[in-house]
């Protein structure tokens, strides 16, 4: 019933992700993919379809995927510390994320599914396989941050992987950067409407929205300097090349 389904799978012409035994099948049967399909492997599923150890794989993880992706012609992945994402003769992209306690059963399911949500949004092979797995390991570093490494699951990811994939705020943020202190009424309120949304996640993101309409555009130099302080920046000279007057006595800048 498995090998019927693979060989159904790959005649069907349709946007293909393969995982698990399909890879084990691959590996007995063999097969050319096409450059529009995804494999996710593990070090052994990687070993297997290549016919070496798994000592070989992680002796030269690079030169594995490359193989990969070289033997099959897909979009080959290989999971692990600094996953690796190969679709072609060029570089590879590293996955610079991700923690220990993410080697669980069923996070390579996630995974998965992860690049086929994407696939089926229309992303290319290749960003569908970088962009799912950077948000798979961003998922599970954002979740063992808020409870630690130790009994990590799958579900745990969940709430952080529809929080990440979802670019509603990076996209409004976008759209009202650059804009200074004397912009319309409508663009401070759209900056005030950012910094009530944003505040409570800026220490996760990394993102900070001072000002906003009317008398609050007033207090952004105290909110810079406040910012800098915590974050460990010089608050007095980014309100000083803000063009900004401060509403309280400036500290000198170093």
């Amino acid at each position: 019933w498995g090998r019927a389904l693979l060989a159904a799978a790959l005649d069907s012409g349709k946007p293909r992700v393969l995982d698990a035994d399909a890879l084990n099948l691959l590996a007995e049967r063999g097969a050319d993919l096409r450059p529009e399909d995804v494999i996710t492997t593990h070090q052994g599923e990687a070993a297997r379809l290549l016919g070496v150890t798994t000592a070989e794989i992680q002796r030269d993880r690079f030169a594995a995927v490359a193989a990969l992706q070289a033997r099959y012609g897909a979009v080959a992945i290989l999971k692990g510390a600094g996953s690796l994402v190969q679709a072609d003769a060029g570089a590879p992209a590293v996955v610079c994320a991700g923690n220990p306690g993410m080697a669980t059963g069923g996070m390579g399911d996630l995974l998965t599914g992860c690049i086929a949500a994407l696939r089926g949004q229309g992303f290319p092979a290749r960003e569908a396989a970088v962009a799912g797995a950077l948000l798979h390991a961003a998922a599970g570093d954002a979740a063992a941050r808020e409870d630690g490494e130790r009994g990590l699951l799958p579900s745990d990811l969940l709430p952080w992987l529809r929080r990440l994939a979802n670019p509603f705020w990076f996209q409004s943020f976008g759209a009202v950067m650059g804009m200074d202190w004397h912009s319309s009424g409508i663009t401070t309120s759209v900056i005030g409407a950012l910094k009530r949304g944003l505040a409570p996640l800026s220490g996760e993101l990394g993102l900070h929205v001072c000002g906003g309409r009317g008398a609050q555009s007033r207090k952004t130099p105290g909110e810079l300097m406040s910012i800098g302080d915590r974050v460990g920046l010089d608050g007095a000279r980014l309100s000083t090349t803000s063009r900004l007057r401060p509403s309280m006595p400036m500290r000198s800048a170093s």
